[in-house]
Formats: structure tokens, sequence, C-alpha cells
């Protein structure tokens, strides 16, 4: 009898065991962040500020806003100063656009806490403000839409010539004075994969521009070419190679051509090889094949990530050199660590990448 009680006793022990444990695991899941935090754009101050309107974000969390080129998603982009914090996970923030970005037409913002949440969205950085609240009453009638910003003008261009990978194009009806960025990319990147250069549309209406075909895209067969001075931003396709004749008309603009300014070289795949470490304290690299012309922005991070959204370093700018030595101090955060990755990335897409251990040693 008294072993038939024993038995009994471990059998209940055990069902309540099981019990608590399936209540256990049935609070862990109804707990979990099973929704996708979103958000959307609501209002922009050009250059200045971006208000958003978030949803499904985890409560009580504190999230940072990247902001960088469209077709970037914000990743490794700049950091805005203002920090976000979810509340009960619905919020609206007005967030502040960083320097860095100012004056691209479209802009990737990114929002992310260092866990497994982010979300990504994008706007167009002209003014815009949330729409006016109609009072609803018997009697009053709508106010009125502010009229609507006309532009004067309408820049395009068009292809004059391809000769082997310089490329001659002719702006119409431009604008004076205006600093015009130059991409190059596929008909998928918008025309904005590949930074070409700058120039100054000077006294504005036509003239005739050459670049050069980025060495990384050269093998495209058909291109966009884009300008974007942060307000304007004409495109044309074209075929390549081939000696296309213009698509706007021949023309003359009675002044010689000129040549877009600091155009990144490539000079083949980018890469970074380590030559001293000093153990938490600094990091000698070389680097190599840099594309130049371009200011590469120095990154580390744990080792794993390969450097995605490290800790700011410090800048590379291999001028016309492609080869760079440079040393730079490891971040405190990570001078405890066994190992440590490291990161160079510059505008349109160029970067390199490697990881140290993080011990005192001498290689090159």
């Amino acid at each position: 009898m008294f072993a038939i009680r024993k038995n009994r006793l471990r059998l209940y022990a055990f069902i309540i065991f099981m019990l608590a444990l399936v209540w256990g695991v049935s609070v862990m899941v109804a707990n979990a962040q099973t929704a996708v935090p979103t958000f959307n754009i609501t209002a922009v101050t050009r250059n200045q500020s971006v208000t958003i309107s978030g949803v499904n974000f985890p409560p009580n969390q504190t999230f940072t806003a990247r902001m960088g080129p469209y077709g970037g998603y914000g990743v490794d982009g700049a950091v805005s100063s203002t920090q976000i914090n979810t509340g009960s996970g619905a919020f609206t923030a007005q967030v502040a656009i960083p320097a860095a970005v100012n004056n691209m037409s479209r802009i990737a913002m990114r929002l992310d806490n260092g866990s497994i949440y982010f979300s990504y969205n994008w706007f167009w950085n002209n003014t815009t403000n949330p729409p006016a609240t109609v009072p609803e009453r018997s009697g009053e009638s709508a106010p009125k839409p502010p009229p609507a910003t006309v532009r004067t003008i309408n820049p395009t261009i068009g292809i004059e010539k391809i000769e082997g990978e310089m490329v001659t194009f002719r702006t119409y009806d431009f604008p004076a004075n205006q600093l015009f960025n130059v991409y190059m990319g596929s008909r998928a990147s918008g025309g904005y994969s590949d930074y070409v250069g700058t120039f100054n549309s000077g006294d504005g209406g036509n003239q005739d521009v050459i670049v050069m075909i980025p060495p990384r895209i050269a093998y495209y067969g058909y291109m966009w070419l884009r300008l974007d001075s942060g307000v304007y931003s004409p495109y044309v396709g074209f075929d390549n190679p081939a000696d296309v004749p213009t698509q706007r008309g021949a023309g003359t603009s009675g002044t010689a051509p000129v040549r877009a300014t600091n155009a990144p070289v490539w000079h083949g795949t980018p890469t970074i090889t380590m030559c001293a470490v000093t153990a938490g304290n600094n990091v000698t690299f070389v680097s190599n094949n840099l594309t130049t012309n371009l200011d590469y922005t120095v990154r580390m991070n744990a080792f794993g990530t390969m450097g995605y959204n490290g800790y700011v370093i410090g800048t590379v700018s291999p001028g016309n050199n492609p080869s760079v030595r440079a040393t730079f101090n490891i971040p405190p955060q990570l001078a405890a660590h066994q190992r440590v990755a490291i990161r160079l990335d510059a505008p349109g897409g160029y970067n390199a990448y490697n990881w140290f251990w993080n011990n005192t040693a001498t290689l090159c």
C-alpha cells in the first residue's frame, strides 16, 4: 500500500511539473514579438527633419535612426541626433536629418536597436506637410490648399557620343550655378549605383559634359546616367558600347565640353591586410586597390558583423594612391574582444573588409 501511494505521489508530481512547463512555454510564446515593426513618413522639412509614425515596435526600447543614399536601405547610414523611444510600441517622432545626407533627392531611413529588430523606409527630401485637419462644422467650408510650387524649368540630358569608356552628354534647360553629382548604374538601381563625379552648371542652359564609365560596371550592356543636385535629378539611358546620336538633336552650346571633377578611379577589388596590433590599443593595416578620389569611413565592430554598423574610428582618403597604410585606435567598447572586424566603406557601394586577432603582433 505504501509503495502504491508513493508511485501515485510521483505521478501527481510529474503531472504538475508538465502542466507548469506547458504553462510557462505558453506564456513565453504569448509574450513574443510576432508583429513586424514598420513606420510611415508623415512630413519632411528639407535637410532638417522628417516626421515618422511607427507601429508594431517592441515597447519601451530606444532605436537609432540612420540615413543614407536611396537604394542602400540605410545600412551604415549617418546617425541622426534624435534617439527614438518606442513607448507602447506605437509612436510619432520628429527625427533630425544628418548633415551627411543633406541635398540628396531621396533618402533611405533605417531604425535599429542593436538587436534583431529593425525597420526601413525612404522619403523624398522635399518639404512636405501633412494635410490640414478640416473642422466638421455645419456651414463651414474646407480651407483651400496652398498653391503648388511651380518649377519654371525642366532640365533634361541627352547622350552625345560614347568613345570607349568616355561618355559625352548634353544638358538642356539647366538652372545656373548648381552643383550636380553624376551617377551611373543599371535601370534597377535608378542610375544611382556608382558615383562618377561632379560638375557645376555654370551659366545654365545647354552644355556638353564628359564623364568616364566606372570600370566596375563597364561591362553593362545598358545603363542609366543620372544627375542629382538635390532638387533636380534628370537621367537618360544608353546602350554601351555604341556611338549614339543625341536624343535631343545636335545643337551647339558655343563652349568647349567640361569634364566632371573628382571622378573615382577603379583599381580592382579593394583589400585590407593587417600589419600590426597592439592588444586593446591600436591596429595598423595596409589597404590595396582602393578606388581613388574617394573618402572611406573606417569602422570596427564585433567579429562576425563584417564591420556593419560599427564604431566610426576615422577616415582614409587615398587621393591618387590606391594603396594606403594607416594606424587607428581600437574603440574602448571593443578593447577586450578577442577578435575584431574592420571595414572601409565609401559612397557608391565601394568597401573592403577584414578582421584581426586582438593580440600584440607585428606582421609586416
